[in-house]
């Protein structure tokens, strides 16, 4: 049973989740930051989380999956695009908590994506 909603519980959590960690990269103060704060990877996060939640309010187990294994990949292309300093690297200015963070929910990601029904 669990299976079967996980992309959906997957989804449940992080749409929110994205769009209130790019509003609050946008409220962080400079001193306080230890991920990227940056203007273009906040409105990013809040485009991702809103793109989900569409996707969440659609229930279609297919666009359920298929934005998981998206979302996945690009943050396995986040942590590679890091590492080579390749774009969206200069717009981003990803840190290294950001790098471990894209390398964790990338696999989670996809691992939910193959794994849920």
């Amino acid at each position: 049973m669990v299976l079967e909603n996980l992309n959906f519980l997957t989804l449940v959590i992080f749409a929110p989740t994205l769009v209130l960690v790019g509003i609050l990269g946008f409220l962080t103060p400079a001193n306080l930051k230890r991920i990227s704060t940056e203007p273009a990877y906040n409105v990013f996060h809040i485009v991702c989380g809103v793109i989900g939640a569409l996707v969440l309010l659609s229930n279609h187990d297919s666009a359920l999956k298929t934005f998981n294994l998206v979302f996945g990949l690009v943050n396995i292309y986040q942590f590679a695009a890091s590492h080579a300093n390749k774009f969206p690297n200069q717009y981003f200015k990803w840190t290294r908590i950001d790098n471990i963070i894209h390398l964790v929910l990338g696999l989670f990601f996809m691992i939910v994506a193959f794994l849920g029904q």
